[in-house]
C-alpha cells in the first residue's frame, strides 16, 4: 500500500511538469520590387548602430526571410547603384515583421 502511495504521488509530481517553449525570437520579411544584384541588407541593433549583427542578400525573387531575436532594429540596404531607405523597426516574439520597398527604392508598407 505504501508503494502505491508513492508511485501515485511521484506520478501526480510529474502530471504537472509540461515542456513550455518559450520562444524570444519572430520573423523579419523585406521584400524588393526590381533589386538589383549587389544588393546586401545590414542589420545593425539599435543600441550598436555601428556594429552589424547581419549582412545578408535577398533570394533571387527579391524576398529575405530570416527569424531575429526580439528588439529594436535598424535595417540599412545598400547597392553600389542605387540608394535605399533605411527604416527601424521593432522585433515581437512569435510576430512576423513586413516590409516592402517599391521600384523607388522607398518602404511603402511595414506590418507587426
Amino acid at each position: 500500500m505504501k508503494r502505491i502511495f508513492i508511485i501515485l504521488f511521484v506520478c501526480c509530481l510529474n502530471s504537472g511538469c509540461e515542456k513550455d517553449v518559450l520562444s524570444l525570437q519572430g520573423n523579419l520579411k523585406i521584400t524588393f520590387y526590381n533589386h538589383p544584384a549587389d544588393l546586401t541588407v545590414t542589420i545593425y541593433s539599435l543600441e550598436d548602430k555601428d556594429t552589424p549583427i547581419y549582412e545578408v542578400t535577398p533570394e533571387w525573387d527579391g524576398t529575405l526571410d530570416m527569424p531575429l531575436n526580439v528588439g529594436n532594429y535598424l535595417i540599412k540596404p545598400y547597392s553600389t547603384q542605387h540608394y535605399y531607405q533605411e527604416i527601424g523597426l521593432q522585433i515581437m516574439q512569435d510576430k512576423t515583421t513586413s516590409i516592402k520597398y517599391n521600384e523607388y527604392n522607398r518602404v511603402v508598407e511595414k506590418k507587426n
